[in-house]
């Protein structure tokens, strides 16, 4: 006589009254993988973002010390292009 399958064990358990089958655990867990490596993208995303706008308001910066010099530089040789002024206390 041949023996018969035990019938297979039910694999499904009762987590904080929510039933969770085993094919489900293991969507669940690269469900959480996947929540975790987005999580991480979006980290990566503002940390980049936080750099990019760090960067554009020092190039800003530099932008304007350069132009304040250019504009310095521009009145000064103007200044020597005038020439001397004029004396200011009248010689006789």
């Amino acid at each position: 006589m041949a023996k018969s399958k035990a019938p297979a064990p039910d694999r499904t358990s009762d987590i904080g009254a929510v039933i969770v089958a085993p094919e489900l655990v293991t969507s669940a867990a690269a469900e959480r993988r996947l929540i975790a490596a987005e999580r991480k993208a979006e980290r990566r995303f503002i940390e980049a973002s936080e750099k990019h706008a760090a960067a554009e308001s020092a190039l800003e910066r530099r932008r304007s010390r350069l132009e304040a010099a250019r504009e310095s530089l521009r009145e000064r040789q103007g200044a020597r292009m005038a020439g001397p002024s004029a004396p200011s206390t009248p010689t006789g």
